[in-house]
């Protein structure tokens, strides 16, 4: 299976909490920009490849006129073989979004949305920067679905500050009233470098206690289950049938195409990343160069490390061969509630998956010998 990654860098504006790479919209780059794609996909060598998900992500990509998104999928078809079946996402924001542009991007063949909601709480919504408001992003929702959309993914987030266990609640089950196929329920993280991060440095607002945290976690886990939403990785839940295949490739270290500025790639054993500017970008591609800031080869102790890593991130674990790690380490962590082993298969719990970094810095730092990978 092979995946492509486009990033969309434009934004109305940038969320205080975001560290993504994104720009404030400029019509007059986009057009110039979306040449640029195609000619990265033309230079990247990319011909007979045939692609099972695209994932057009960013920044905004809902921002997008229909017509340049017709025009990005169908210039991708010159370079790459998109499968009849192929998961199609487009990231989009409630503000950027109405009837008719549905219908249309939906006419480009987008048949999965990727919808960032994060909060219906208008003061939770202001504190993280939002362009919208809980009334607008129902309202979208309600469109889409009427649109005739059959796979949406809502982003939520929790941990955000002054949040109860309440207010999270209350957005979780508004949501899972209209049934989207697909909830992403993360952990806002503090970076440094965001507008969120320098509020908290300065005493302004406060990062909610760990306590609070766990609360948050599993009353999510709890509630979506309870709804008939299966837990197949840490932060996402699906209905059956309706995983993410764009990011279970992801997981599974399969190869994947990244186009655009601060895109990354994956061949299997090269990691690249094109660089984090949109006028470098650009200005390389319009004289034939790639604009890779850095190529990584991925040695066999990378690739053990990186298979645990996503491999635990999802429900199904990894196979008991695969972590030779001490037996001490091992039996610790099933102890402790962590990890638990069923049919040679390890996995975390709900408590190592919350504990995720810490369980999987241990495992990994106990490696004990090489393990050859297929």
């Amino acid at each position: 299976m092979s995946s492509i990654y486009i990033h969309i860098p434009f934004c109305l504006k940038k969320c205080r909490y975001c560290d993504f790479y994104s720009v404030p919209l400029q019509e007059v780059l986009v057009e110039k920009y979306i040449n640029s794609l195609l000619t990265e996909a033309s230079l990247r060598g990319f011909t007979g490849t045939v692609v099972s998900t695209v994932y057009i992500g960013g920044g905004t990509p809902s921002l997008l006129r229909p017509a340049q998104v017709k025009a990005l999928m169908d210039g991708l078809r010159d370079y790459v073989q998109i499968s009849e079946d192929c998961e199609i996402t487009l990231e989009a924001n409630p503000a950027t979004l109405n009837s008719d542009k549905i219908l249309a991007f939906m006419d480009c063949g987008i048949n999965r949305l990727s919808f960032g909601v994060q909060s219906l709480n208008e003061g939770e919504l202001t504190l993280l920067g939002r362009v919208h408001g809980p009334k607008e992003a129902l309202l979208a929702i309600m469109q889409l679905q009427r649109a005739g959309l059959k796979n949406l993914s809502v982003d939520l987030i929790y941990g955000i500050p002054g949040q109860s266990v309440k207010d999270w609640l209350y957005t979780l089950k508004a949501i899972i009233d209209l049934r989207p196929q697909h909830i992403s329920t993360y952990e806002l993280t503090l970076t440094e470098g965001t507008e969120l991060y320098d509020l908290v440095s300065k005493g302004i607002v406060s990062m909610p206690e760990e306590d609070t945290i766990e609360d948050l976690y599993f009353s999510a886990i709890d509630t979506l289950i309870g709804a008939g939403y299966e837990h197949y990785e840490i932060s996402n839940f699906a209905l059956p049938g309706f995983q993410c295949l764009h990011n279970l490739n992801y997981w599974r270290r399969g190869q994947y195409i990244g186009l655009g500025a601060s895109a990354h790639s994956f061949d299997g054993k090269v990691r690249r990343e094109i660089v984090a500017d949109v006028h470098k970008y650009i200005n390389s591609l319009s004289r034939g160069t790639l604009p890779f800031k850095e190529t990584i080869a991925i040695d066999e102790n990378d690739a053990l490390k990186e298979s645990i890593f996503l491999g635990l991130r999802t429900s199904d674990g990894i196979d008991r061969v695969l972590l030779n790690t001490g037996e001490e380490v091992l039996q610790y962590l099933v102890q402790d509630g962590l990890v638990c082993i069923n049919d040679q298969q390890i996995r975390l719990t709900d408590k190592g998956m919350l504990l995720s970094n810490e369980v999987i810095l241990r495992l990994t730092d106990n490696l004990q010998r090489p393990c050859l990978l297929d």
